[in-house]
């Protein structure tokens, strides 16, 4: 007869296995929608999700979460960059999504599109999501906005002004 214990670890051994298998099946998922999106091959698309990785002890949010909050916006930051991010890039781009959802408490998808909105907004390259993304926090912050209702503020003014909006950087401030 097998030891009680025994057939304890042996099932939270099987858990563990199966729930590993479930999240491995999901952040390929989120890999595939990367490359998808971007017109990207699959070793391209897994060279940003292992950027991803990356941050493990790093941020609250794990590497199958940024991805897919990556996936949601990757043709639109494809287009901005005019051509594929390089893995490098993907992740800059989701460490400024990160901090700003994490600061502003804002859901890392909703904080993703709102940093890519506006950079797409004011024509600005993803070099720029770190102060787009600043921007919005302060500017969310001070008014008592969500990051949301900044962002689509942020979009309808430069609609409005088009060429003769000013930088972002002064757009919050005037907030």
């Amino acid at each position: 007869s097998i030891p009680v214990p025994a057939v304890a670890v042996g099932a939270a051994l099987a858990g563990v296995a199966a729930v590993s298998i479930d999240m491995a099946s999901k952040y390929q998922t989120a890999t595939n929608q990367i490359a998808a999106s971007e017109g990207i091959t699959t070793a391209a698309a897994t060279a940003v999700g292992n950027a991803f990785l990356t941050t493990a002890g790093t941020t609250t949010f794990s590497a199958q979460t940024i991805a897919g909050a990556f996936a949601s916006v990757a043709g639109q930051a494809d287009e901005l960059n005019h051509g594929a991010l390089t893995a490098k890039q993907s992740l800059d781009l989701m460490k400024s999504s990160m901090d700003l959802a994490e600061a502003s408490g804002t859901a890392l998808n909703s904080a993703t599109s709102d940093v890519t909105a506006t950079l797409q907004a004011f024509g600005l390259g993803i070099s720029s999501s770190p102060l787009v993304s600043n921007v919005l926090y302060n500017a969310a912050k001070s008014t008592g906005q969500s990051v949301d209702t900044v962002s689509g503020t942020f979009a309808k003014l430069h609609a409005a002004l088009g060429d003769v909006t000013p930088p972002i950087s002064q757009v919050g401030g005037l907030m």
